[in-house]
């Protein structure tokens, strides 16, 4: 993979993350799933 597809996927991905957030505010229970996923993607790009 090229650098700019990864940047491109990583903008992606904080755009979703950044919704599921916004709906975490909504709704506390998927407050949980929404650390684990943040926790999981923060592994992931170390």
């Amino acid at each position: 993979m090229s650098k700019l597809s990864i940047e491109a996927l990583i903008k992606a991905l904080i755009k979703a993350l950044i919704k599921a957030l916004i709906k975490a505010l909504i709704k506390p229970q998927i407050k949980l799933q929404i650390k684990l996923q943040i926790k999981l993607l923060i592994n992931l790009s170390m």
